[in-house]
C-alpha cells in the first residue's frame, strides 16, 4: 500500500502574524476557511503584502489544504482559486503528484486515522512526518 508521502509532497503553511494583515495583497487562507464538507469558504478577507518570501508559498490549483491544528484537524479541501493566495501556518499544503480529486477522496476516507495521529493536550496538531506515513 502506498503512503501519502509516495503520492504527494507536504509542507506547512506560511507563518503569519496578526500584525502582517493588510487591506489588499496576497490572500491568506486559514483553518477557519476549510469547511467540514471538503470545501473552501472564505469567511473573512485576510491579505498580506506580497514579498519574495511568501511568493515561494503561493498555492497552485489542485493543492490540497489540510487543517493541522485545533478542533477541525484533518479537514481537507482542494484549492481552486485564481488569485495569489497562501495558506497560513495552521494549514498543511499537500501537492499531489497526480489527480488531486482522487487523493482528496483517499484522505477523506482516512480522516479518522489522520485525526488519531494528532498530538498535544491543549491543542491537537498533526506532524508532517506522521501524516506522510499514512497508508492510503
Amino acid at each position: 500500500m502506498l503512503r501519502l508521502i509516495d503520492l504527494a509532497t507536504i509542507h506547512s503553511g506560511f507563518k503569519i502574524h496578526e500584525s502582517d494583515y493588510r487591506q489588499a495583497g496576497v490572500r491568506v487562507l486559514t483553518a477557519s476557511d476549510i469547511k467540514d464538507f471538503n470545501s473552501i469558504l472564505i469567511t473573512e478577507n485576510r491579505f498580506v503584502e506580497p514579498t519574495d518570501k511568501n511568493d515561494k508559498h503561493l498555492l497552485e490549483q489542485g493543492d490540497i489544504l489540510m487543517v493541522s491544528v485545533g478542533s477541525k484537524v484533518g479537514n481537507v479541501a482542494i484549492f481552486q482559486g485564481d488569485e495569489p493566495t497562501i495558506a497560513n501556518q495552521n494549514l498543511l499544503v499537500i501537492k499531489p503528484l497526480d489527480d488531486p480529486h482522487e487523493l482528496l477522496d483517499k484522505l477523506v476516507k482516512k480522516k479518522s486515522r489522520i485525526v488519531k495521529l494528532s498530538k498535544g493536550k491543549a491543542m491537537q496538531c498533526i506532524v508532517i512526518k506522521d501524516l506522510g506515513e499514512v497508508e492510503l
